[in-house]
């Protein structure tokens, strides 16, 4: 190629409207092409579209030889400066393509070089996939926060509900043990119980034994006159005896010819009543050591009953176990002939129907014996197993409270638990109080007089006598089997009309509580009865 430069004429550049890419893909080609000599590859000469198209090669080849090039804009730029100076010094140079002369001014000619679009299109396109805000870190977070975040703030699995629900549903059945098989009853001395609650209809009614009727009508007071009574011959059982509670017990007790009788007290004489007087310790501290060696020597081979029902009296069997220990080795060392009764319990596991409740004689002589074997290294030196024995009923379907196969269950199970202690196993049992707490077929508590229950409707004599007639046959039974001693029948005396707060009216053997008082019909039963003659 000459050193004279190529001018695009201005005619053809103006009648050709090309875009600025394609115009600089031609530009670029021109850059690329072998039309450079070796004294001029920095000088670049402009050609018209028909140029380019007339060598064969397309816009495209054009572009893709110019950036094979190399040429970087700057180039461009001077090489176009060149162009333009050129053409302006040389006016009439003729073009090698069209013979022509043309003067290219300054301004026409920059028209078709763009040098500054070369760097575009390849930095631009490079760049669009570095800035992808697409994988942001920040909007995933979010949804995975949300997402985590939703469970922890449903608490609609809360256990509250679930506990409300539960509460409800166990509180139901609380409240139906209205019929508690074993309510406590409050029981004094004389094992009277008193019932806390007013008596409820028990879902249970107890079927009554029938009784075979006595000869005589039943009485409808509440002491009713004896008819004749023709007293039976012969010697009484020793096993049966009583509780002398009235004025004239010595008396009375020679009258019915017991073998043995318990007054509740631990002084005095039993001369004169040709029975067995038992002496009976109240209390720990009631006597001190010198009071119980003048008994000992005054009663030798005098039975001693210490402490009564105590499981109803609340004694912890750990402090008594001490000064049980010091009585009875006191009255030993007195009398080496005296026999010594347990505390007794009322009941053994059986309590009682609609009352307050109380610990039961099993639970308690198991912590009694427990506790005296521990601190003593031997069970209880006791001769005597002492239990007292009532069915304790405040239900107003089930009176009068004559409920004998209770009342001998105690006795069984007792023996039974006895049984399996060897050192206890030989041991007799004495029933040192049996009878009932009611005799009469109602109950009321309006009484202005009594601030307990007060007994209403007629007292059941043959009701009675026959609960009488069912015990006495199932301890002469068992007497034997269960290895039971004796047994003190409740009591000799009591007047049935008047107020007692501890809701005794079960039965009275006398009339009166004088000395030659006449015997009740249920005494003239018992006296004919422990001489062997059962009517």
């Amino acid at each position: 190629m000459s050193d004279s430069r190529a001018v695009m004429p201005l005619r053809q550049m103006n009648s050709i409207r090309v875009r600025p890419a394609l115009a600089l893909a031609i530009f670029l080609f021109v850059l690329a092409s072998g039309c450079l000599s070796s004294n001029q590859e920095n000088h670049f000469p402009a050609v018209s579209i028909e140029t380019a198209t007339s060598v064969g090669l397309s816009a495209e080849t054009v572009t893709r030889t110019v950036v094979q090039s190399g040429t970087s804009s700057s180039d461009l730029k001077s090489q176009e400066a060149g162009t333009i100076s050129a053409a302006q010094e040389n006016p009439t140079v003729d073009s090698p393509r069209t013979g022509t002369l043309q003067t290219a001014t300054p301004t026409e000619v920059s028209v078709v070089t763009l040098p500054t679009l070369v760097i575009i299109p390849s930095d631009t396109a490079t760049a669009i996939p570095v800035v992808s805000p697409i994988v942001s870190p920040t909007p995933v977070a979010i949804v995975a926060d949300t997402a985590t975040a939703i469970p922890v703030v449903s608490p609609i699995v809360s256990p509250t509900p679930v506990a409300i629900v539960a509460d409800t549903a166990t509180a139901i059945p609380v409240v139906s043990p209205i019929v508690s098989p074993t309510p406590v009853a409050i029981v004094a001395d004389t094992a009277t119980a008193i019932p806390v609650v007013s008596p409820i209809v028990s879902p249970t009614p107890v079927t009554i034994p029938t009784e075979t009727q006595a000869p005589t009508s039943t009485p409808t007071s509440p002491n009713p006159t004896p008819t004749a009574f023709v007293p039976a011959s012969g010697a009484p059982d020793n096993r049966y005896a009583v509780i002398a509670t009235s004025a004239g017990a010595l008396s009375q007790v020679a009258s019915l010819g017991v073998n043995s009788y318990i007054d509740f007290s631990f002084s005095g004489s039993a001369s004169g009543s040709g029975a067995n007087k038992v002496i009976f310790i109240r209390s720990i501290d009631q006597v001190n050591a010198a009071q119980i060696q003048n008994a000992a020597i005054a009663s030798p081979g005098a039975t001693w009953y210490v402490l009564g029902e105590a499981n109803v009296a609340g004694l912890d069997p750990n402090d008594i176990v001490v000064g049980l220990h010091d009585i009875y080795n006191t009255i030993k060392a007195s009398d080496p002939t005296a026999k010594i009764t347990s505390p007794s319990i009322l009941n053994y596991e059986f309590t009682c129907i609609l009352c307050g409740g109380y610990q039961s004689g099993k639970s308690w002589i198991q912590s009694f014996i427990t506790g005296y074997s521990d601190l003593y290294g031997s069970p209880p030196p006791v001769d005597y197993w002492a239990i007292d024995v009532y069915p304790i009923i405040w239900d107003l379907d089930q009176l009068p409270t004559t409920r004998s196969d209770i009342a001998l269950e105690q006795i069984s199970d007792f023996r039974q638990f006895l049984n399996t202690l060897p050192s206890e196993s030989s041991k007799p049992i004495v029933v040192t109080e049996i009878g009932l707490h009611w005799g009469f077929s109602g109950m009321t508590f309006s009484n202005p007089e009594c601030s307990t229950a007060f007994p209403s409707g007629e007292y059941q004599t043959e009701k009675v006598i026959q609960y009488l007639r069912e015990i006495f046959n199932g301890l002469e039974a068992s007497a034997i089997t269960d290895n039971i001693h004796s047994w003190y029948l409740f009591s000799t005396y009591r007047d049935l009309t008047l107020c007692h707060q501890d809701n005794g009216y079960g039965l009275t053997l006398f009339e009166s509580p004088d000395s030659g008082a006449t015997l009740s019909p249920l005494g003239q039963f018992f006296y004919n009865w422990i001489r062997g003659t059962r009517n």
